[in-house]
């Protein structure tokens, strides 16, 4: 199969900055291109694969899995982006499947394929891995902010709901008010 994609398409990717232009020559002739077409999934939840997918072309939905609301889209990705980053990092089951949107071109690097290039390539697969923990935590730090406003949502709705309660009890002189308040109204 002839390849599509260019290697100067490699230097878009921002878990590539940095890397040397042989490196990044090294880093295409390693990669798998694959398409998909509109609707395809590319990485299901809870498959395992180790690999980093870069999207070159394209644009695909990020979905997971929530108990009893069925599937969510959290984003949506477009050329420029990589996915799978933490199955490649860390032998483990895909936490979000990845659904083809558009057409769309992938560059994929398999963990065995990235092992063989970081003893030829040293300098790559340092920056690769440092440029990926970097990403990380920075989604790290959004889903702490988000847990930080949802935690202070929620804290500040069960005190509305207990004000309300505590409303609705001064407002009626019942033996449920007494043992809710702690009050003897029949003395």
């Amino acid at each position: 199969m002839s390849r599509v994609v260019p290697v100067s398409q490699l230097a878009r990717f921002e878990v590539l900055r940095g890397a040397a232009p042989e490196d990044l020559e090294q880093l295409h002739a390693a990669c798998e291109e694959l398409v998909f077409q509109p609707g395809e999934i590319v990485l299901a939840t809870g498959h395992h694969e180790r690999a980093l997918w870069f999207l070159v072309l394209g644009s695909a939905r990020i979905t997971i899995d929530i108990p009893g609301q069925g599937r969510q889209r959290i984003s949506e990705i477009s050329g420029g982006s990589v996915v799978g980053e933490v199955s490649f990092l860390h032998a483990a089951s895909h936490s979000a499947t990845v659904t083809a949107e558009s057409a769309c071109t992938f560059l994929r690097l398999g963990r065995q394929r990235f092992d063989l290039l970081a003893d030829a390539c040293p300098a790559l697969a340092s920056r690769l891995v440092l440029n990926i923990a970097e990403l990380l935590a920075a989604r790290l730090q959004a889903v702490d902010q988000w847990m930080i406003e949802w935690l202070t949502t929620a804290q500040e709705s069960r005190l509305r709901d207990r004000a309300e309660q505590l409303r609705e009890a001064f407002a009626m002189r019942s033996p449920a008010t007494s043992v809710f308040l702690g009050l003897n109204w029949n003395s």
